[in-house]
């Protein structure tokens, strides 16, 4: 197994896996949703013979495991207290964490994986990405023991090929819309009544957007990489669209639907110019919103505790309705290296890992979405959402919420299409020119691809 996960990582993760790996950056990483079957397989199919699962450690004898995590803050808090408890109950298994940003991680793994040397355990943002089970760099659970059925059902276009899961669901990941409560009252706009509707959306923005005091009324995301896609894909679902067309051979994104989401976005900068035309991405988005400029912006659960220390309040809903509801769904995963030469004892920190009170607590503690429909209904996490009234934008949201298919090359599909959305909001091409030119890159990608 070691022999051949060096030969595949080398010869064929790296070729596609370094450039998208890269340019990932996703700070998609908490919350849950039920929509979307898992996607079918595409390419070759993945083995199916049992994992080469190292035996048990004799009685008293330890084993560490490496795990390698971009937790940061509360999260890393929330989770070395776990692994005490974990270490109290597993005394033979010590989990050695590993902490990087995402970007360090992503290149770490990539770089570990083709020299034959991967980490035991580590974090996927976003998904599990179809190259790594393609050339085998990672081991189906399913293969290692039981698994949960109750992993909410978004999470399986995520984590779910050819039948089998390839990562743990550690928590969903979806964006809402925050919105600044003192400037909504300001603008005469009722902070308990937040907009529904596309068009509220733009006439809230408008309301609140004052050009005098460098006020703007809302911001997107425009930086051409991957997360951009992931932020605006909720609009392109809600219109009616699709990244891919049903049979995941071809791109759907440069449809009708996908030039109404695109001009939505364009239109508030260039057109009604209540957003910025700078540069925007998870980092500034954020940092931009806390100077108290701005109205409206979507992101993530996993910035909640941030949010909650600026010097205003904020509030959140869930995206707007146009055709339909519509949200991307993220969150992160870890997955077991199929080198790895202590896969039972891997598998045996899942198996405590999600248990729904565990998971509970990790959610509690970090401010994420539950990964399983128990966790969601444990006493722990019913109190903290009691208690937190942030949470219910995204718990509302898990009903629509869809993750983006994950097929061979997404990542450059993303990249394509984030360029467009670049170049739509700077004014530089028309939304119908800016999807069709990234179509026609990101189907050549997915004919490489097949």
């Amino acid at each position: 197994m070691q022999e051949r996960t060096d030969r595949v990582t080398r010869r064929r993760f790296l070729r596609g896996a370094v450039g998208g790996a890269l340019a990932v950056g996703t700070l998609g990483l908490a919350a849950c949703a039920p929509s979307a079957p898992p996607a079918p397989p595409s390419g070759k199919p993945a083995e199916s013979k049992p994992a080469d699962v190292a035996k048990a450690p004799a009685t008293g004898q330890k084993v560490t495991l490496q795990f390698w995590t971009n937790w940061a803050g509360a999260q890393k808090e929330t989770w070395e207290k776990l692994m005490a408890e974990f270490h109290q109950t597993e005394p033979t298994v010590e989990i050695q964490s590993s902490y990087m940003s995402l970007a360090e991680l992503q290149q770490k793994t990539v770089a570990a994986l083709a020299g034959g040397q991967p980490p035991d355990l580590w974090i996927n943002a976003a998904m599990v990405r179809p190259e790594l089970v393609r050339d085998g760099a990672v081991v189906a659970l399913d293969t290692l023991g039981k698994v949960p059925e109750d992993f909410f059902p978004a999470s399986n276009r995520a984590s779910l090929r050819d039948g089998k899961r390839w990562g743990v669901p550690n928590n969903g990941g979806l964006p809402v819309i925050w919105y600044h409560e003192a400037l909504f009252q300001e603008a005469g706009l009722d902070p308990d009544k937040p907009p529904t509707t596309w068009e509220e959306l733009v006439s809230y923005a408008q309301k609140v957007n004052k050009p005098e005091k460098k006020q703007f009324g809302i911001m997107f995301p425009n930086r051409p990489y991957p997360w951009t896609t992931e932020v605006w894909y909720g609009f392109l679902l809600q219109a009616g669209g699709d990244m891919l067309a049903p049979d995941e051979r071809e791109v759907a994104f440069n449809s009708e639907a996908g030039v109404k989401a695109l001009k939505l976005w364009s239109d508030v900068v260039n057109v009604q110019k209540v957003a910025p035309q700078t540069a925007l991405d998870a980092d500034t988005l954020v940092s931009t919103y806390q100077t108290g400029t701005v109205g409206l912006f979507p992101t993530y659960p996993v910035l909640t505790t941030r949010i909650k220390t600026f010097p205003f309040k904020s509030r959140n809903t869930p995206y707007p309705t146009n055709v339909k509801k519509g949200t991307h769904f993220a969150g992160n995963y870890s997955t077991i290296a199929a080198a790895s030469k202590n896969k039972e004892a891997a598998f045996r920190w899942c198996e405590w890992w999600w248990q729904p009170e565990v998971n509970a607590k990790w959610c509690a503690g970090t401010g994420a979405l539950p990964a399983r429909a128990s966790s969601r209904e444990h006493a722990i996490y019913q109190e903290f959402s009691k208690n937190e009234p942030l949470t219910k934008a995204f718990l509302d949201s898990i009903e629509f919420a869809q993750a983006i298919p994950a097929v061979q090359g997404i990542t450059e599909v993303q990249q394509a299409l984030s360029e467009a959305i670049e170049a739509a909001s700077f004014g530089r091409k028309e939304p119908k020119a800016a999807l069709d030119e990234a179509a026609q890159t990101a189907n050549a990608v997915l004919a490489k691809n097949r």
